[in-house]
Order: structure tokens, then sequence, then C-alpha cells
């Protein structure tokens, strides 16, 4: 029973103890302080209510975790650490009077804090207990009276200052320093209207303003709370931007509570003074008054600042204009002279080159520009080209042949119109760009350099600093610029006259040395070595070509970079400067350093490889023809060549293409001669021949010598023209054994000379498109490329000569082929008379064997008719006949028969004997006796003649008497008596009958065959 009251009442006094704990828990959660216990890691062990709600947590949440779990303030958290410790280690209570803790929506609170250690058993304090009274609004109180004090402070000073602080950026900074200082704001700064852009932009602002807004910071008026202020003229309170939607941009750099203030002068507003604040709430209506007084300050003394500012601002142009005139006065008085010094020292001056580089380096630093140089007009490209610059820009800019269009830019107008172009601030100018080499240029003015009316040059100066240059720059250059023509005109004048003279000595040695030579080649070494020493030049080349031909010549070179020049084909030549020059006949002038669009990407390149800079290409032409073209190169190092190096190598190569063509029609005049003197010998040579045989091999030798071969036949074709025969051959320059068959079927040469009837030419014969049986007779043959002219007797291929090109490849050309051509006809002329005099010797035999006959027969019929066929006449005794023989004893020299010819046919015999003792016939006897004996028959055969044709003219006679009687007898049985009548008395007959027959007188068509 006992021990069952006392389980009872200890379940009392735990209710009484659980009760009075939730009585002490309600009373500490009731307190408005806050009431804590942390240990020594700054762990919340217990927090009332009030702590809890003060971090946005809850009793049980925040119970276990530190100030830093809620307190956005490192600074604070430390401090608080700090207090709790020191607290626990001296075993002291501590009071700590103000003390800030920022709470969960970020305001900051100020606090009075009690802290107690907490010591156990041990005498060790392990926790601490720690009350606080949140003392903010008292704090708050005090500072604003504080606040309203420093106001008033800083209204005063700012007051006293303003009147004597005349620069504005001073005065602004000046006062957001004070409001800062004095009035402890967060930040401040000015802002001013720029009235052209209607926005505002900082004009001074504390360094924390600075450290959060962009660079070049610029907000519109009328947006946001510092617009609204500047557009209104309305002071602009914002106590909390969170929850105020006027602020602008306040995620990224506004405060939580700002004051925006207009600054006015004359009733305008010209700006806006802001301050801010992290402190919601912050600003009062002290601070509005303050302000707004701080303000009307600031504008008063901005106005000072602008009216002082524009009297020293008078007083400054004033003092700078006499400042001015004097600097122009001395300025003025040292042109005129250094213009004097520059115009003496050039006058004398002995070439160009020194009189522009004199200019440009004593105008830039007698006259201070930053940048001076002189242009010239390229008509080839119509573009403005520097020649002389001033330092080390000057150098590159003529070193990379710098260049500006004509007629337009300050330069190119002004040489184009002959009128100075100043242009005293060029960055107005939207289109014009600096020159890479001369960054910094602001200002240019480009003055013609006239002689007469021709624009010898641009002097063109350029200064660093916008406006430097003026009108009296340009009146003093301009008189400047027609000292420089002077001297310019008197010192080319020179030049000219010793390049004239110079030249002249050129083209005389030049045109001596031709006349010593005969032969193409030691003509274009001439040229070329003179060229090379006139120029100076790396590298001279001279082609020449046969332009219908597509051929290259002769290529020669010389000059110490003549190692360098390659021989290329002729496509490759006329895809670059050659082909052009050939094409347009006339002096291709290239500069270096940038690629030239009359040359081919592959011409280019091999440019580029050569290290070719400058370029000139003139072509080499008499009486209108194009014969080749003369080239020179330098290297990329060296300068360019110049318009006056063309036209000195265009009249060289005048004379050499003069020298060239009397070289050539010499060559072509002794090569006719000797193609005349081999037709001649041939066709005199083939007339006396009588053998076809001789005739080949007497032919060939001619043209294989022309042709300067060792190698060559003719070939005689048979009547079917399917094979030929090798009728004369030689190799190696002898004539060797023929009668090699060749068949025509499948020989394409042979085949297309049968077809055509023309020449045909193979160049490469072992590697042409020919079948293979050609290719295998020229490895036989041992010939690498062939000629093959036909032999044509009316109209027909009889054979062909051939020539065989044995030692190397050889490309026939026309005149050859013609020569050979020429020589085939007289072979074929030849061989044809020959053939035709045979034949009309076989012919003329015949007639003068039937000839013969019928004299043999008319004679057979006329001795025995008309004459005794003996006469004789012995020493006293009268002519006697006799026997038609001369009896002539064996031995007898006494005696001499002559036989009778006539065509041939022996019609009889004269016969003669001497007197006994005389035994020998002389010379002169007998030819007598031969001229008798010819004359004798010519007179017989007349004899003959004259009788035979009494003979015929009798027949005649008597025919036409005959036909006279017929005529007059007008009945048929007259006729016929009359007919048979004559015909009887007239030869004698014994019996002449005529007799009728019916039929007689059927038609061709009815008569029987």
């Amino acid at each position: 029973m006992a021990k069952k009251d006392e389980v009872t009442e200890h379940k009392r006094v735990e209710e009484t103890l659980e009760e009075e704990l939730r009585f002490l828990w309600r009373v500490i959660d009731t307190a408005p302080n806050f009431i804590f216990v942390r240990d020594r890691e700054g762990k919340f062990l217990l927090a009332n209510e009030a702590m809890a709600q003060a971090y946005g947590s809850t009793v049980e949440d925040i119970t276990g975790k530190t100030d830093a779990d809620f307190n956005p303030n490192p600074e604070e958290v430390e401090l608080f650490l700090h207090d709790d410790l020191e607290v626990m280690n001296s075993l002291q209570k501590k009071f700590l009077p103000e003390r800030t803790i920022t709470d969960a929506k970020g305001n900051v609170r100020w606090l009075e804090i009690v802290k107690f250690p907490l010591v156990d058993e041990d005498g060790v304090a392990r926790r601490v207990l720690g009350i606080a009274n949140d003392i903010t609004d008292r704090v708050q109180a005090k500072k604003a009276v504080e606040r309203r004090a420093a106001q008033l402070a800083m209204l005063n000073r700012i007051g006293r200052n303003v009147t004597h602080i005349l620069d504005r950026e001073e005065l602004f900074q000046r006062a957001i320093d004070a409001v800062q200082e004095d009035l402890g704001y967060l930040r401040a700064a000015i802002l001013l209207i720029d009235k052209e852009v209607d926005e505002l932009y900082v004009a001074a602002a504390t360094k924390d303003f600075w450290d959060i807004i962009p660079d070049g910071y610029r907000q519109p008026v009328d947006k946001g709370a510092i617009g609204m202020a500047a557009g209104s003229g309305e002071v602009v309170l914002v106590t909390d931007a969170s929850t105020d939607p006027r602020p602008y941009k306040v995620g990224e750099w506004l405060a939580r509570s700002s004051l925006s203030v207009p600054i006015t002068i004359g009733g305008q507003v010209s700006g806006v003074l802001e301050v801010e604040d992290n402190l919601v709430g912050v600003f009062d209506e002290n601070d509005v008054l303050a302000l707004n007084t701080l303000a009307d300050q600031v504008g008063v003394a901005i106005e000072n600042a602008r009216l002082y500012e524009q009297a020293r601002q008078e007083i400054t142009e004033r003092v700078q204009m006499e400042q001015q005139i004097r600097e122009s006065l001395e300025r003025r008085s040292r042109q005129v002279q250094l213009t004097t010094e520059i115009a003496q020292e050039i006058t004398g001056a002995p070439g160009l080159g020194e009189i522009y580089n004199y200019v440009v380096t004593s105008v830039k630093e007698g006259f201070g520009y930053y940048h001076v140089q002189i242009f010239r007009h390229d008509p080839e490209k119509d573009a403005m080209v520097v020649i002389e610059g001033s330092g080390e820009a000057g150098e590159k800019m003529l070193a990379a042949g710098h260049s500006l269009p004509f007629g337009t830019g300050v330069v190119g107008t002004a040489a184009a119109t002959g009128e100075p172009v100043l242009a005293s601030n060029v960055t107005d100018d939207p289109h014009w760009v600096p020159h890479p080499d001369l960054p910094d240029t602001k200002g240019e003015l480009a003055v013609p350099i006239k002689w007469q009316d021709e624009v010898l040059g641009i002097l063109d100066v350029q200064h660093n600093e916008p406006d430097a240059l003026t009108e009296e720059d340009q009146v003093m250059l301009l008189g400047l610029a027609g000292q420089i023509a002077s001297a310019v005109e008197s010192a080319r004048l020179f030049e000219e006259t010793q390049q004239t003279l110079t030249n002249t000595q050129i083209l005389y040695r030049l045109s001596r040395d031709l006349l010593g030579h005969d032969n193409v080649s030691d003509i274009l070494q001439t040229v070329i070595d003179g060229m090379v020493n006139a120029l100076e030049a790396d590298r001279i080349t001279i082609i020449t070509f046969n332009l219908e031909a597509q051929q290259v010549i002769d290529f020669a070179q010389g000059g110490p970079g003549a190692g360098q020049v390659i021989h290329v084909s002729f496509d490759e030549l006329w895809d670059g400067l050659s082909g052009w020059v050939l094409q347009e006949r006339k002096p291709a002038l290239s500069p270096k350093g940038k690629p030239d669009p009359r040359e081919s990407p592959r011409v280019q390149k091999r440019r580029e490889e050569t290290n070719c800079g400058s370029i000139v290409v003139v072509p080499l032409m008499q009486r209108g023809k194009v014969l080749g073209t003369m080239t020179a190169i330098n290297r990329l190092e060296e300068p360019d060549f110049t318009q006056r190096d063309a036209d000195l190598m265009m009249t060289i190569g005048n004379q050499a293409a003069a020298a060239l063509e009397n070289i050539r029609l010499f060559e072509e005049t002794q090569l006719s001669l000797s193609e005349a003197e081999t037709l001649y010998r041939v066709a005199q040579n083939l007339g006396q021949m009588n053998e076809e045989q001789d005739m080949f091999e007497f032919i060939l030798p001619e043209y294989l010598k022309y042709l300067g071969f060792s190698q060559g036949g003719i070939l005689i074709l048979n009547a079917e023209n399917t094979q030929g025969t090798l009728k004369a051959l030689i190799q190696k320059g002898q004539l060797v054994e023929v009668g090699l068959q060749i068949p025509v079927a499948g020989n394409l040469p042979l085949e297309e000379i049968l077809e055509t009837k023309e020449p045909v030419a193979i160049t490469d014969a072992c590697h042409s498109e020919q079948p293979v049986s050609v290719r295998n007779l020229a490895e036989e043959l041992g010939y690498k490329s062939l000629l093959l002219v036909p032999l044509i007797i009316q109209d027909k291929v009889i054979g062909a000569l051939g020539a065989d090109a044995t030692e190397s490849v050889h490309e026939f050309t026309e005149r050859e082929i013609n020569l050979v051509q020429a020589i085939a006809y007289q072979l074929a002329t030849a061989m044809a008379n020959l053939r035709s005099l045979e034949d009309v010797q076989a012919a003329l035999s015949e007639v003068e064997a039937v000839q013969r006959l019928y004299l043999r027969e008319e004679w057979e019929r006329f001795v025995p008719e008309q004459v005794t066929p003996l006469y004789e006449r012995v020493r006293e005794a009268p002519p006697s006949l006799g026997d038609n023989t001369i009896p002539q004893e064996e031995g007898e020299a006494t005696r001499l028969a002559v036989p009778l010819t006539l065509r041939g046919e022996t019609i009889g015999t004269l016969g003669l004997e001497k007197p006994e003792g005389e035994q020998t016939w002389s010379g002169e006897e007998m030819a007598l006796v031969e001229s008798v004996a010819e004359q004798l028959t010519v007179a017989l055969e007349s004899a003959r003649l004259l009788d035979e044709t009494r003979g015929r003219a009798a027949r005649e006679r008597l025919t036409g008497e005959i036909t006279s009687r017929l005529r007059e007898t007008l009945n048929v049985d007259s006729v016929m008596r009359t007919a048979v009548n004559e015909i009887y008395e007239t030869i004698e007959l014994e019996q002449v009958t005529i007799r009728l027959e019916a039929g007689s007188t059927h038609s061709q068509e009815e008569r029987p065959a």
C-alpha cells in the first residue's frame, strides 16, 4: 500500500514539474526580449519564440543550429561567437549596449544584450545565456538627431565652401563625399542630364557607387526613380525598393531605400542628387529637406562655376588668340625662311631622287608635320604612286609600292583637279581609311606640284592632330610646290639629257657591235649583254617564235641571275606577260609585290619560285611582224623598272629585230640560192642521163645533203601498187646494195601517199600512232623521223623519195618538204621524158624500117624501068654502061667503093680507082668522095621523086580530062562508051568492059552481106 502511494506521489510530482516547465516556457516565449542559450560552438541549445521569429524560424527548427545558418552578415556572426566565448572563458557576465543583427528579412536591428556564463559543477562554463532587448527605435531616434545635426553642419559647411569652389567636378565630389561621411548614407551620386539624348550620366559618385554601376552607364529620363525626379522636377522617395515599382534595375544595383532630389538651375532641371541606403525606411522629411537644400546649393554652385568658367574661357581665348597670332607670325616667318632654304637647296640638287628626299625630310622636320610624302601619277595603273616618304613609314610604303586611286580621295582629287585639297579633320569623313603605317593621321593636305599646266606630282602632308592643318599651311605649301616644280623640271630635263646621251651611246655601241655578227646567236648575246649593262638588270632573256606553228625558235639569256632562267614551253610563255605582249604588240611593265592579272596562276607561282621582282617585256617587231620578245627581270629586293627602262628596251628591241631580220633575210637568201643551185644542178644532170638508175643514184645524195641526213632511199612501186622496191639506198652517207621489197598494205605512210598524192612527214616514227609494222621498219632501218615525197607521172604515183633522220627526232619544215617535192617533180619529169623518148625511138625505128622497105621497093621498081643500073668512066674512054658491081681484086689499094645510102637503105655504090703507082687515099680525098656520095644520093632521090611526081601529075591530068569528057555526055550509053574508050586508049589495055546489073541500086541496108 505504501509503495503504491509512493508511485502516486511520484507521478503527481512529475506532473507538477511538467506544468511548471510549460509555464516557464510560456513566460520565456511571451517575453519580447530575445532569450537564448548557446554552446561553445555557437549552436542554439535553447531559444524563445522572439529569437526564432527574428531569424524567420521556429523554436524547434532553430535548436541545434548556429547564427550562420540564418544571418547573412558573417561579421555579425563572428562577433556573436567571439562574445560568447569571452563570457564562457572569463566566467563573467558581459553587457553589450549596442549590437546589430540582420533578421530574416534583411533588416538590421539594434540590440542591447546581457550574456551570463552557465557554469557546470566542475567549474567550467560550457554554455552561455543571452538576453537581448530590441532598441532599434531608440537607436534610430538617436541617429536621426545626430543625422539632423550632421545635416545642418554639412549644409553650413557646403554653403560656405561652394561660394569659392569654381571647379565643377571638385564641387560635385565634395558634395557627395560630405553626404556619405556626415550623414552616414551607404552611397551617393550626382547625375547630370545630357540634353541632346535626354539621358542621365554619372558626373560624380562615391566609391561604392562606382563599384556597382556599369562603365558608361546612362539612364533615360522618366525611367526609374532617378529619371522620374529628373523628368518631373520633384523629389522621389523610395522607402522599400523591393515593393516600390518606381526604382530602375533594382535587382542589379539599386539599394533598399533611395532619395532622388532634382538639381535645378534657372528653373530648369540639370541633374539629380541621388542617395541610397540598405536600411528600409531610413529616409525621412529631414533628409528630404536637407538634400533639397544641398541640391539648391549645388545648383547655385554649378551656375557660379559655369559663369566663372565662361569668364575664364573668354580670358583664355583672348590670351590664346594673342598667343596664336604671335605663334602664327613666328611660324609664318619660320616657314618663309624654311621655304627659301629648301628652294635654294633643291635648285642645285643633281637628281630627282635627291630633290624629293630633301623636300620630304625638310618639310617634316621644319614644319613639324606628322608625315610628308610625294606622289606621281602612273598612267598604266591610273593611280597615284608614292615616290618618296618621310621616316620609317615612308620607307615601308615605298618598298610596298603604295598607291592611291586617281581622281578620288585627298591625293587623287588634287591630282585630277590640279588644285590643293585640305582635309583638316579626316575623322569626319566616313570613307577615309588610315594607312596601317600612319594610324595617328587626323588631318591631311595635298598640294599639286605643277609646271605650267602639267601636274608633276602631289606634295602630301599629314598631321596627328585634328584641325592643325589650315589654309595658312596651304598657301605656304603652294609657294613651296612652285619652287619644287621648277627644280623638278630642271632636274628632269638634265636627267633626260643625260639619259638620252647615255642611251645614244648604248645604241651606238650596240649598233656597232651588231654589224660585226653574221649569226643569230651572236646577235642575241650581244643585245643581252648590252641590256644587262644598260639596265643593271638581274636577268635578260630574248625569245624568238614561230607564231603560226606555236614554237620557240631561239632562247637566249644573260645577266647575274641567268642561272635561274627556266626554258619553258610555248604554252606557258603564252600564259604570261610574253603572251600578252605578243597579242597586244606593246610593252608590259609589271611591278613587284603583287600578282599581275595578265599572268596565269601557274606563271605567277613560277615567278615567286624564281625570285622575280619587277619585269619588263617588249616585243621584237620588224615591219609590223612580231619576231619575239625581250624580257628584263629584277630580284624582289631590287627596285622596280621604270617606263624609261621600257622605252630604252623597246628601242634596242627594234634594233635587235632589224638585225635578226637582216640575218634571217641573208640566211633566207643563202638558203634560197642553195636551193636554186640544187634544183639547177639536178635539172642539168637529169637532162644528160639516159638511165633511171643513174638518175636515182644522183638524186638521192642531193636532197639528203640538203636536209643534212645520212640515210634515205628511193622507192619505185610495181604496176599494181601492191609492193615497192628500193631502187637506191644510202646508209651512213654511202650508197648500199638495193632491192629491198616493202609491201604497201599496212604501211600507212605509203597508203596515205597513194591516196592523197601528198608528202607524208612523221616526226617520231618509233613512238607515233603508226602500226607495229611501220614502227618495226623504223627500228629495222634505224631512223627516228621519216619524210616520204611521192613521184608522180601523169597523175599516177609511181614511187616515193624517202629521207630518214637517224641521229635525233627531226620536225620537217615546210621549206624542206617543198624542196624535196620540187626535186621529186624534176625526177618524175626526167623519168617521164626518158620513157617517152624510148617510146618515140621505138616508133621511129618502126617508121624508118617501113620507110626503108618503101625505098627499097621503089628503087627496085625505079631502076629497071627508068635508068641503066651501071655508069662507068675510065681514063681515055667515054662513059660506058656495065654491071652494077665494081670488081675489086683483093689487096688492091687503088680502088675505093662508097655505098650510096638513103635513110639507112643502100641504093647503090660509088666506085673509084687510082692510076697505077698511087696506092693510098688521103683524108681529104676520102671526105670529098663521101660528100659527093651524099650529094649524089640526095640528087638521085630527088630525081626519082621528080619522076614519081611527074607520073602522078600525068595521071591526075588524064583523070581530069576523062572526068571532063564524061561530064560533057548526057546519056548512059554515051557515058559508058566514053569511059571505056578513054581507059582503053590511055592505059593501052587489051579489053575494057562495063556491065550494069539488076539490084545494083539497092540501098546500103538492102544490099546483101
